[in-house]
């Protein structure tokens, strides 16, 4: 079961501008993070993440 909480922040809020950056840094992260992830197992590695 997959646990989720949805926060909805309106644009009027003081911190909606910070919140919305930290928002696209973290998609942003998870992208790349999954991308060498990806790039080393079709590579056929497929132990550790060692030497990256």
């Amino acid at each position: 079961m997959t646990l989720t909480e949805r926060h909805i922040i309106k644009p009027s809020h003081p911190l909606f501008k910070r919140i919305k950056d930290f928002c696209h840094l973290s998609k942003n992260l998870y992208n790349y993070a999954n991308f060498i992830l990806r790039e080393h197992y079709f590579a056929g590695f497929k132990g550790g993440l060692r030497g990256v």
